[in-house]
């Protein structure tokens, strides 16, 4: 609300008037925001690692949007709705399982996140980032994964006592294991060819 005083002369009379001036806000070209919500994983939940949404290919340096992980692994990443072509990085964190403390190089990444249900990224996701035009259903296929877990939203972690979901719980965590000794053997790896 704004007021306004207007005051006029002709230098012999004058006037004034006094103005009350309301400005609403046109809701129509507000930004709109999105919520990321999903699970960061490596043999088990991964700690205290940043999510981000990637600016800078296979990794968080330079991102705009960025959280960290709780206790349990789970974050929820709120950001501008008009982003597109989206690649939700994690990377660092500890690994309570594993009890493997990971620096910023070993990343994993979850292409074309959903926002309408939470995800899980992983290095089974990050199979997926690293060859995208592989499928997910070939990806099952080849990893020997049962056609109905759904490797972008299902924790293999959740339900362990499944067959299903034991199954990509050790395929997961050997995929963690083979990339984590790929990247030691040779340090010039880049995130992506470690993944690939």
């Amino acid at each position: 609300i704004y007021n306004l005083a207007a005051s006029v002369s002709d230098g012999s009379l004058s006037d004034s008037k006094d103005f009350t001036v309301t400005v609403t806000n046109d809701t129509s070209d507000d930004p709109t925001t999105s919520d990321y919500d999903g699970t960061f994983i490596g043999a088990g939940p991964i700690q205290g690692a940043t999510v981000c949404i990637e600016v800078t290919p296979d990794t968080c340096t330079g991102a705009q949007f960025t959280t960290t992980t709780a206790q349990d692994g789970t974050f929820s990443l709120t950001i501008d709705s008009d982003a597109t072509d989206i690649v939700i990085r994690g990377e660092g964190g500890f690994d309570p399982v594993t009890n493997l403390q990971f620096d910023d190089v070993y990343t994993f990444a979850l292409s074309q996140p959903v926002t309408d249900q939470s995800f899980v990224v992983s290095p089974l996701s990050s199979m997926l980032y690293a060859k995208p035009s592989q499928t997910y259903e070939t990806l099952k296929s080849r990893l020997g994964l049962d056609s109905n877990f759904m490797i972008r939203f299902d924790n293999p972690f959740s339900n362990i006592d499944s067959a299903i979901y034991n199954k990509a719980a050790v395929v997961n965590a050997q995929l963690l294991v083979l990339y984590k000794i790929l990247m030691d053997l040779s340090p010039t790896f880049t995130v992506k060819n470690g993944q690939y």
